[in-house]
């Protein structure tokens, strides 16, 4: 006699549940929904989440890629656009509240967007040095530094003693562009050519988009800070995201090999 088969029985090639329907079990971690989360079901829920992380920062780059000077979705620190990092040592104590009129002093010699900073060293070699002050500024000659260095010593710092002075020159600050900009294509071919490598090229197309996602992110937020709060971006800035990069690879690599996993048992 035959006995009556399951459907499941009757399809060699049922997907087994764990790859039908991809689930997180959040129930044990306090204070969480109670039940698996099904992702997949979910997804419309992922995407709006996404996008209401995305758009925002979407905005504030075309925003600045309009308004800037610069024509960029980001504000460039003076790493990236030239310009001169100064460091004094101030006879008299300077407080926050007195940022602004220093600032203001730079915007009067027309230096807009003077960064200026109260710093306590790190280390004190010299025990004179009680603070130090430090100004980013545009492009300038010597002569207009010294003016405002004679009108704050006059009115707000009281003898300035130079401490450090940087300057960088527009060519150098594109040369860092290029190769910060070259150093992000790099990385994202080599990640290409590894993941088709080890997986195939539907797989790396996949975890591209992934990237794309997590660096736009990043990129987004410093855009709405840059359009909120002037804040600008440097050097470093270009590490942070190559370090987004790299995590964010790492994570798709374990991804990719649970699903690796579940399509060969599935195949079997």
């Amino acid at each position: 006699m035959s006995q009556a088969m399951s459907p499941s029985q009757n399809t060699p090639s049922a997907i087994p549940s764990s790859v039908a329907s991809v689930q997180i079990d959040y129930s044990h971690l306090p204070g969480a929904i109670s039940g698996p989360f099904h992702v997949v079901k979910q997804r419309w829920l992922n995407i709006a989440i996404t996008l209401l992380l995305l758009v925002p920062g979407l905005v504030a780059m075309i925003y600045l890629s309009v308004t800037s000077p610069t024509h960029l979705p980001l504000k460039l620190g003076i790493d990236f656009t030239g310009g001169v990092m100064l460091e004094y040592s101030p006879q008299k104590t300077i407080t926050q509240d007195q940022l602004p009129a220093i600032r203001a002093v730079f915007e009067e010699a027309g230096l807009s967007g003077t960064l200026v900073q109260v710093k306590t060293p790190a280390s004190n070699a010299h025990k004179a040095i009680q603070q130090v002050l430090s100004i980013r500024t545009k492009p300038t000659n010597d002569a207009t530094l010294t003016a405002v260095q004679t009108k704050l010593e006059a009115t707000q710092t009281g003898t300035l003693t130079l401490l450090q002075k940087t300057a960088i020159g527009p060519s150098m600050a594109g040369e860092l562009v290029s190769k910060g900009l070259l150093a992000l294509a790099l990385a994202y071919v080599l990640i290409v050519a590894y993941l088709t490598i080890r997986f195939q090229l539907d797989f790396a197309i996949c975890a591209m988009i992934s990237l794309m996602h997590d660096a736009l992110f990043v990129v987004g937020a410093f855009a709405i800070l840059g359009v909120l709060f002037g804040t600008e971006v440097d050097s470093l800035f270009i590490t942070g995201i190559l370090t987004v990069v790299g995590f964010s690879v790492h994570d798709t690599i374990v991804v990719f090999d649970r699903i690796r996993e579940n399509l060969k048992r599935t195949a079997s």
